[in-house]
C-alpha cells in the first residue's frame, strides 16, 4: 500500500484528531458523562467518565485497527470469502492487482467516513455533557443524515469503479 495515498494520509489524519479531541476534552468532562440516548436524542444512560473514554477509544480503536489491516493485507489475502460482483473477471490475473487496490481504498474511504463521524458524535457527547444537558443538539441528526448519505455515495461510486473494472475485457 502506498502510504503517500491521499485517502491513507486522511485516515491517519482522523486518527490523530481523534486522539488530539479526547486529549482536549478528558479533563473537561463531568466524573459521570451520558454514554446513550435514546431515538429521540435524550440520555438515557450514564457511565464513569475514565469507562467511557476508554469504552470510545477502544471502539475507535478496533475500528481503525480493522480497516487499516484489512486494506493493507487485502492485496496478500485469499480472496475465496470476498463477495463481489463479476468476482472471476475482477480476480482473474489481469485485473486481480488494481481491483485490490481500489477495494483497499474504499475501505481506508470508508473508514475515514466512519472515524469522522465518530470524532463528531465524541465531541456532540463530551458537550452534552459538560454543560449537562439532557439531550443531543439537533445537528446530530443532520450529521447522522450526512453521514448516511455520504456512505450510500461511496458505495455507489465502489459499484461504479467496479462495474467499469469488470467491463473492461467485455
Amino acid at each position: 500500500m502506498d502510504f503517500k495515498n491521499k485517502w491513507v494520509l486522511l485516515f491517519l489524519g482522523t486518527f490523530l484528531l481523534f486522539v488530539i479531541e479526547v486529549l482536549y476534552f478528558y479533563p473537561k468532562l463531568p466524573d459521570t458523562v451520558a454514554s446513550h440516548f435514546n431515538i429521540e436524542g435524550n440520555v438515557d444512560n450514564y457511565m464513569n467518565k475514565n469507562n467511557f473514554v476508554l469504552m470510545i477509544f477502544g471502539i475507535y480503536l478496533a475500528i481503525t485497527i480493522f480497516f487499516l489491516i484489512f486494506a493493507i493485507k487485502l492485496p496478500s489475502m485469499s480472496t475465496k470469502h470476498l463477495n463481489l460482483p463479476h468476482k472471476e473477471l475482477l480476480l482473474d490475473e489481469s485485473h486481480r492487482k488494481e481491483s485490490l487496490k481500489k477495494i483497499s481504498i474504499y475501505f481506508i474511504k470508508l473508514s475515514s467516513l466512519t472515524n469522522a463521524f465518530f470524532i463528531c458524535l465524541f465531541l456532540l457527547t463530551s458537550y452534552v455533557s459538560i454543560k449537562g444537558l439532557n439531550k443531543l443538539p439537533s445537528v446530530f441528526f443532520i450529521l447522522l443524515a450526512l453521514y448516511i448519505i455520504s456512505m450510500i455515495v461511496l458505495f455507489m461510486g465502489f459499484n461504479r469503479d467496479m462495474r467499469k473494472l469488470s467491463e473492461m475485457d467485455s
